[in-house]
């Protein structure tokens, strides 16, 4: 007789080949905008400009795919400060542009505000309605619109471009471009009604305007004014000149002329010129007849051929 066996049950085992352990599945994306932090808000003139960036991810840090709207606040504080009261009260702006992410440049009257402190923020809006919170709060003090500097005028000096206004703060910014800059940069706060720009080149063309300044309110610009410096003044004249008498010869000394553009010395004999460019500041002079009395100057030359005057003339009778 045939024994027949039944074969043992065993635990099922599947195999997926090329299959591994995934993990436990990741909750959906929220797509909430990440916070805004790097809000600004200055007065100039009678406006409130506001900058800052929107976000272009998410505050899970993936790619944000829109936002819904920006709502930026604007009113007085409580004091304590509590942002739900200050929000409560707070102006509302939202027509401030959602796309494409990047810097934006908002501005509005600040004339309602004018004597009181004002606080600002914003939040960001997913498409989904949700935002990360508000951004920094910024405070600052609205004053009365500065006026703006008149009559802004440039005339190029020995010692740079010289720029006047008349009518400003008593603080006042000077912004300048210089040729081949893309922009105006701040070149100078004064609380004078002029300013020299001493770092200008010969040849080379600038723009410029100015702002009156209080605090972290600015005026109005001014009209813009464009000047090309050329070099036209003369090295300052000699001094110390001196004449002693040669073997032969009258020898003449004076004090070395230290401006960078300096090209030489320009000797005179009464009125005759008998060294041009002369490069150092000592001369003799050879050409001389015994007993003749002579008068001597020397004047300074730059390398734009700009002469400065004659200095004091000396006299002395030829050996």
């Amino acid at each position: 007789m045939t024994r027949r066996f039944a074969a043992p049950l065993l635990p099922a085992v599947f195999y997926l080949a090329g299959c591994g352990y995934t993990g436990d599945p990741l909750p959906p994306l929220l797509h909430i905008p990440a916070r805004v932090t790097d809000l600004t808000v200055m007065q100039r003139g009678s406006r409130l400009v506001v900058q800052f960036t929107l976000p272009a991810l998410t505050t899970e840090n993936s790619g944000l795919r829109g936002i819904g709207r920006v709502e930026l606040r604007v009113g007085t504080a409580p004091n304590p400060f509590d942002e739900h009261a200050w929000a409560a009260g707070a102006k509302l702006f939202n027509d401030l542009r959602t796309e494409p992410p990047g810097a934006v440049k908002y501005e509005t009257s600040s004339e309602e505000w004018t004597g009181r402190e004002v606080v600002a923020a914003l939040k960001v809006f997913g498409e989904n309605g949700r935002d990360a919170g508000w951004s920094n709060f910024i405070a600052l003090p609205v004053i009365a619109a500065l006026g703006q500097p008149r009559n802004l005028s440039g005339e190029a000096t020995a010692a740079g471009v010289r720029l006047a206004w008349q009518g400003a703060a008593p603080e006042v910014r000077v912004f300048r471009q210089a040729e081949g800059e893309q922009g105006f940069s701040a070149a100078a706060t004064v609380k004078a009604s002029e300013w020299v720009d001493t770092e200008v080149q010969y040849g080379k063309t600038y723009r410029y305007y100015a702002l009156s300044v209080s605090g972290s309110a600015e005026s109005a610009p001014s009209l813009q004014v464009a000047i090309t410096p050329a070099d036209r003044f003369p090295p300052a004249a000699p001094t110390g000149l001196a004449a002693v008498e040669g073997a032969g010869s009258i020898e003449l000394a004076w004090e070395r002329n230290t401006e960078p553009d300096f090209a030489g010395y320009r000797v005179y004999r009464g009125a005759d010129v008998i060294a041009d460019l002369h490069p150092s500041p000592t001369f003799g002079d050879r050409k001389i007849e015994s007993g003749t009395r002579y008068r001597y100057s020397v004047s300074a030359v730059d390398k734009e051929g700009n002469e400065s005057a004659h200095s004091a003339e000396v006299e002395i009778t030829a050996p």
